[in-house]
């Protein structure tokens, strides 16, 4: 066998793996998101900047979030922040990354009867956690200064427990 036919087999056989591999009877995907623009001025591509501040640590440094196409992608610390200036430290960094962490927990996860953490509805954590503040006694809430998601969430519970 010559040169020039090893690699007419070899083209041929890559060739057919390849095709091989396609699953031709799959649906077509949607390949360009947003073909229509959607309403909000979203646009794919162009990236806004928001400012907000870093949770990682008691500082609380000013940072800019660069955002595309609603998802955040980048953290940088704001020049004008009297704490930071400019800089971001490393667990600043990282925390993008807490976002996208596959073991995030997404939902609300109660103890079951076997001592395994289950998934639970938001109303039935809302209802156990007010089950256990109708014992008769006291019960404060604490925390540090707290901003966006969570913030969100603790006055949705705080307000849902009845006085």
């Amino acid at each position: 066998m010559d040169r020039r036919d090893f690699l007419k087999m070899i083209g041929v056989a890559s060739g057919a793996s390849v095709l091989a591999g396609c699953n031709l009877d799959r649906e077509s995907e949607k390949l360009i998101p947003y073909l229509v623009p959607p309403e909000d001025g979203v646009v794919p591509g162009d990236a806004t900047y928001v400012p907000s501040t870093c949770t990682e640590c008691p500082a609380n440094c000013g940072m800019s979030v660069t955002v595309k196409e609603k998802r955040p992608t980048k953290l940088e610390g704001l020049v004008s922040h009297p704490v930071g200036n400019g800089a971001l430290c490393v667990r600043g960094q990282a925390s993008l990354w807490r976002l996208y962490d596959d073991e995030r927990m997404r939902q609300p996860l109660v103890r079951g009867d076997d001592g395994k953490m289950v998934p639970a509805t938001w109303q039935q954590a809302y209802d156990m956690i007010v089950k256990s503040m109708e014992s008769g006694r006291e019960n404060v809430f604490l925390s540090g200064r707290t901003t966006g998601t969570i913030s969100g969430l603790i006055h949705q519970v705080t307000h849902q427990i009845p006085l």
